[in-house]
């Protein structure tokens, strides 16, 4: 049974698909303008890119989050996307820093964590882990994620990656990858299947680009307990906007709701 999760206020995990929305402020100037944004988009969750800061020193981190903290009405989750999986390069030791930082301070609700980061086996190299023990002892949910900008792995190792998340104690495990075909999507919706069935974190599930845009929309049949969606700039290949995804998720939700629950169709 999936084990439910509360940042904040937002329950991931129970009840309807969560939408979760990027912001990616350079500075502190657009740190309040797109707080502003994403604070009356009807988004669930927002989700603040630290990468795209020009200085990510630490002070200048921190000092950026005190002002989120005050401006965005959701939960935030803070989010440092590296070079190896479409965002900035970093130091493995700033790396651990800066998440353990962020972790610290208060402002932030959840922190995603690059799981296999340093590794190339479906072990997380040591750091992860002890960001991952951080997180928990100061009881701030973790994002376990992995992202694959080139392909679709095949479902084994896709169940595979995901249980290693669940083992490690990871409160959500998010998996995205880059389809090459609508067998690839169906292929994704199957593992979400799978994985919901047999592991507890909440899943976000996410096929890229615009082949995938149908796992955004209807991911929450499949198992995936939140999605994403864009206010401003897209921040992965096939977001949408939440104006526009929001109607359709809703619909989805109505009408895939258990049998008996439904209003009648009369035709296919």
């Amino acid at each position: 049974m999936v084990r439910a999760v509360r940042l904040g206020n937002v329950v991931i995990g129970a009840g309807e698909m969560k939408i979760i929305v990027p912001i990616t402020p350079t500075d502190q100037e657009e740190a309040i303008s797109q707080a502003a944004i994403a604070s009356e988009s009807g988004a669930d969750i927002v989700e603040w890119r630290v990468d795209y800061l020009h200085d990510v020193s630490i002070e200048a981190v921190c000092h950026i989050a005190a002002i989120l903290t005050t401006r965005v009405k959701q939960p935030i989750l803070a989010t440092f996307r590296t070079s190896a999986e479409g965002g900035r390069a970093i130091g493995d030791d700033d790396y651990v820093r800066l998440l353990s930082t962020l972790i610290s301070t208060g402002s932030i609700d959840a922190i995603d964590v690059e799981f296999f980061r340093g590794t190339d086996t479906f072990t997380p190299a040591k750091p992860i882990t002890e960001i991952l023990e951080f997180a928990r002892e100061r009881g701030i949910p973790t994002v376990a994620s992995y992202h694959d900008f080139s392909t679709a792995p095949p479902r084994a190792e896709s169940l595979a990656r995901l249980g290693a998340m669940a083992d490690a104690g990871a409160d959500i495990a998010k998996f995205a990858c880059m389809p090459q075909n609508a067998l690839d999507v169906a292929e994704l919706f199957v593992t979400s299947a799978e994985a919901a069935e047999r592991l507890a974190p909440p899943l976000i599930m996410l096929a890229m680009g615009s082949i995938g845009a149908v796992s955004r929309a209807a991911g929450h049949i499949f198992g995936s307990a939140a999605t994403f969606a864009m206010v401003g700039e897209a921040t992965a290949p096939g977001q949408m906007p939440i104006s526009e995804l929001r109607p359709v998720v809703a619909a989805l939700e109505h009408w895939s709701e258990p049998a008996g629950h439904k209003k009648p169709r009369t035709s296919a």
